[in-house]
């Protein structure tokens, strides 16, 4: 078979279709494809083999997340219950609202950054632009927490949080700086490919020391105020860690090439443009729990909270590989690095859906058999929610990392419009359905959002980045996904079975 003429250089090794390389995660049809020289092939291979092992490395801190998380979760819940751990929630929520407004984007700022940079060899910029930001955001989050411990019966009343609840919300003041730190360390180290140590800060040393505190106090009779407490101390610990580790990274920085004044400008576009996203999607993501709190009471926002925890399941595998490749498609924006934008995209789309596929179809249909273990009252009204949730994460992952790719590709700009209409028609939902349906009203809302968000993203994406989304495997996985959940509702409905392993297996 005669080879397909391409614009590489003479005498290049071609691979013909069939005889490239299968590579775990790949087809010809996909990555490989008529015409590709051998040199671009193990490009393309060795930056799998990136992206593969130090997803590994999440898929090892998650594993223990999970492991570990999911039976805590279940015991606080039982200890606190649903109307204590519905006020806990709307606490959570102020404090996330107040450091969403304080972050002025200067985390993802970094995490854009650092790479470019890096590969430039530039580091007296990356010097500059993590000390600075650091110091800023230190003093930004100190002065917020003095600003909740001053006005905390106000904060009470605006976020519908009763004033007997007064010492909580003091506690609760001293995560805003701690949760702009970790954040902040956690982009950092992003940027500097550092994966392991945000596995054992976040996972590891947080989730233990959370876990051991929490215990802890428990039984020492300081429920709210102990777990509080709990992740103030898990949040200390966790940043101790990634803090040491930056500061040892930045330290030889100023060392290098002489470069010219840093970029301020185009840092500073970048952080406004993310600030705004960020905050927006901030205020949006957590007022579902306030609309809820207020149109039935904390008890129903405890069970959004349950239900929430249960959604995140199937995206852990999704923001694994986003923690990861984010920082590859902020290296890879040169032009003449579309094919490497094009497989880091296709591999994530592929083993992200080939890892969640199960465990959405698990959490669709045993969802309620699931809630039961947290007690009758989650099941009774989290069920249908929890299953629209779920779904929404199903379909964003169909559409692939194409907010994130446009994100780290200079189109952060339109992408923050389209995220505006997308966040409107959430909060549309949220104060249109929220209120009659309950929990359902924001699960269809988080469909429709969902939908609109990534299938314009695409639209972008594939004008813009010249980005395909079409291949033979992401229709397979449309397709059995689809035959799956079917077979499993008919064998469940059959069998009469409440849950269990045999079905799960068969489907």
């Amino acid at each position: 078979m005669p080879a397909t003429p391409t614009s590489f250089g003479p005498g290049s090794k071609l691979i013909l279709p069939g005889s490239g390389p299968l590579r775990f995660g790949s087809r010809p049809s996909d990555l490989w494809r008529p015409g590709v020289t051998a040199a671009e092939a193990q490009a393309r291979s060795e930056l799998a083999g990136r992206l593969g092992s130090q997803t590994m490395v999440m898929f090892a801190g998650y594993a223990f997340t999970l492991l570990c998380g999911f039976p805590f979760q279940i015991y606080l819940a039982r200890k606190l219950g649903a109307h204590d751990l519905g006020i806990y929630s709307l606490a959570e929520g102020a404090v996330v609202i107040i450091a969403g407004l304080c972050a002025i984007g200067l985390s993802p700022m970094v995490m854009r950054f650092v790479p470019e940079h890096l590969v430039a060899g530039e580091g007296q910029h990356v010097r500059t632009l993590v000390v600075g930001s650091g110091l800023l955001l230190l003093a930004i989050g100190a002065a917020a927490m003095l600003f909740v411990l001053a006005f905390v019966r106000p904060l009470q009343s605006l976020f519908g949080i009763a004033p007997a609840y007064g010492d909580l919300m003091k506690l609760m003041a001293a995560l805003i700086p701690l949760t702009l730190l970790v954040f902040f360390f956690q982009q950092v180290l992003r940027g500097f490919q550092e994966i392991i140590y945000i596995v054992a800060a976040t996972s590891v040393v947080a989730l233990t020391t959370k876990i051991a505190a929490t215990v802890f106090f428990f039984d020492r009779g300081l429920l709210l105020p102990g777990y509080a407490l709990a992740n103030i101390l898990s949040l200390i610990a966790a940043l101790s860690l990634m803090a040491g580790k930056a500061a040892w990274l930045v330290r030889g920085m100023g060392a290098g090439q002489p470069c010219g004044p840093p970029p301020v400008r185009r840092w500073f576009r970048f952080a406004a443009t993310s600030y705004t996203a960020d905050l927006l999607s901030t205020l949006v993501g957590q007022s579902d729990r306030f609309i809820l709190g207020a149109a039935v009471g904390p008890a129903a926002v405890g069970v959004l909270a349950v239900v929430r925890q249960l959604q995140q399941f199937p995206n852990i595998f999704n923001q694994m590989f986003l923690t990861v490749v984010s920082p590859m498609f902020a290296a890879s924006n040169d032009p003449s690095r579309h094919a490497d934008r094009q497989t880091l995209y296709s591999l994530m789309m592929d083993w992200v859906l080939r890892l969640a596929l199960p465990m959405i179809l698990f959490l669709m249909l045993f969802g309620g058999e699931l809630l039961d273990v947290y007690g009758p009252q989650y099941r009774e009204q989290g069920v249908l929610a929890l299953q629209l949730m779920v779904l929404a994460v199903g379909l964003n992952f169909l559409f692939g990392p194409t907010g994130a790719l446009l994100n780290m590709s200079g189109l952060e700009a339109p992408l923050l419009r389209l995220s505006m209409i997308s966040l409107a028609i959430l909060i549309g939902c949220y104060f249109l359905l929220g209120p009659v349906l309950g929990l359902p009203g924001l699960g269809l809302g988080a469909i429709a959002s969902t939908l609109f968000l990534n299938w314009t993203c695409m639209v972008l994406a594939r004008r813009r980045l010249q980005l395909r989304w079409w291949t033979s495997r992401n229709v397979g996985w449309m397709i059995s996904g689809a035959v799956a959940l079917l077979i499993g509702i008919v064998m469940k409905g059959v069998t009469g079975l409440p849950g269990g392993l045999p079905v799960f297996l068969v489907t």
